[in-house]
């Protein structure tokens, strides 16, 4: 494990780290060790870089979302969590032909992407509200309940890579009980899914 990956991670634009940070802070068992760090990719490239740096310094890492069902030894060996929660991607969505596409990062907590969608009249997504967790967790699990999952909804991904962004359109993912099987190894950017146009009352129900 290379040593000077540390400064390499801190000179890269658009990243904040924090340094030896208790994991229990994060998660909602309340539970976790001290972690090396966490660091938080403001953009695509930013998080490219970061995933170069510690692929090349072989550091172990992984992505840290809402910290749901998350379970964190007490006794952690060197390792980085990556956090998307201030990454630069709003949420929008488009309509045409009678179908609307919701785009949001992954970092975006379910119940505000809820929010959002009940603000804009969209429907389809119910079976989200009341799961605890970010976009991102819910695409790699294939979160969901009886009244649906991911699976039913995604239209695209976005991962990144060390080497640059991937799009990885629905017909080649895999899926199965709690979990999305993605044809490329990364960090998941943002997530497209469909819904429908409703008023907001109907939503509400």
């Amino acid at each position: 494990m290379s040593r000077g990956w540390k400064s390499e991670i801190s000179s890269i634009k658009d990243v904040d780290i924090t340094w030896n940070e208790p994991l229990s802070k994060y998660t909602t068992f309340k539970v976790g060790g001290i972690i090396t760090c966490i660091i938080y990719p403001k953009s695509k490239e930013a998080l490219s870089k970061t995933i170069d740096v510690l692929k090349g310094a072989c550091v172990p890492y992984f992505v840290l979302g809402k910290g749901s069902n998350l379970l964190v030894a007490d006794d952690l060996p060197e390792m980085v969590a990556i956090s998307l929660k201030r990454a630069s991607v709003e949420a929008e969505s488009t309509e045409a032909g009678g179908r609307v596409q919701v785009r949001a990062g992954a970092g975006i907590a379910l119940s505000k992407l809820m929010r959002i969608c009940l603000n804009q009249g969209l429907t389809g997504l119910e079976f989200l509200v009341g799961i605890p967790g970010s976009l991102g967790g819910a695409v790699m699990m294939n979160a969901g309940t009886k009244h649906g999952e991911i699976s039913d909804v995604l239209e695209h991904v976005t991962m990144m890579t060390e080497k640059g962004e991937v799009r990885i359109t629905r017909m080649n993912i895999k899926f199965s009980y709690r979990k999305t099987h993605l044809p490329v190894e990364g960090v998941v950017w943002d997530a497209t899914l469909h819904a429908e146009k409703a008023e907001k009352k109907i939503v509400r129900k």
